[in-house]
Formats: C-alpha cells, sequence, structure tokens
C-alpha cells in the first residue's frame, strides 16, 4: 500500500489484518474486518469480544511500508495494521 486510497481499498469485508498497539507493546492478534462504511471499518476481536472500530485518519497521520500501515496521533505511532495474505495462512 502507498496511500490512504489503497489502504481504504484493502479494508474489503472479510480480509484479515494482523494489529499492533504501541502504547501496550503488544500484538492485538490477527483481526478480520466485519463491517465497513464510508468513513470507517470494524476489526473482530480474535477471543470473540466486542468488535473494535478503526476511523480513518487523515492521510498526513499514516505511514504506508509495503503491505503495513502505520497510523499516528500526535507524531507518535499508534497502531500498526499488516494485512494478512493467503500464502500466510496456507
Amino acid at each position: 500500500m502507498r496511500n490512504l486510497k489503497e489502504f481504504k481499498q484493502a479494508l474489503t469485508l472479510g480480509s484479515r489484518w494482523d494489529a499492533y498497539h504501541y502504547f501496550a507493546r503488544r500484538s492485538m492478534g490477527e483481526r478480520t474486518v466485519d463491517h465497513v462504511q464510508s468513513n470507517a471499518v470494524t476489526f473482530s476481536s480474535p477471543t470473540g469480544g466486542e468488535s473494535s472500530w478503526l476511523y480513518f485518519p487523515k492521510a498526513s497521520e499514516c505511514r504506508f511500508d509495503g503491505s503495513s500501515v502505520v497510523v499516528s496521533e500526535d507524531g507518535r505511532p499508534i497502531l500498526r495494521y499488516t494485512q494478512v495474505t493467503k500464502e500466510e495462512t496456507a
């Protein structure tokens, strides 16, 4: 992914993403997109709990690196989403 448009296009219903939380310094596990709307998506919880929302950030708050996107707030990285490909799950 090279920009916010490509990130939004990749966030399709059923797509799988590995989520990492920088503040907690831990992986939040693999999550599946279970709802898509024009300004946000929800990810299912790997433990079966409540879904978590990702409201689309501004492009200036994102760093794009191949299949990963790092979302920042006030210049500090907060979350990283890496798309899980079919080859990685086989």
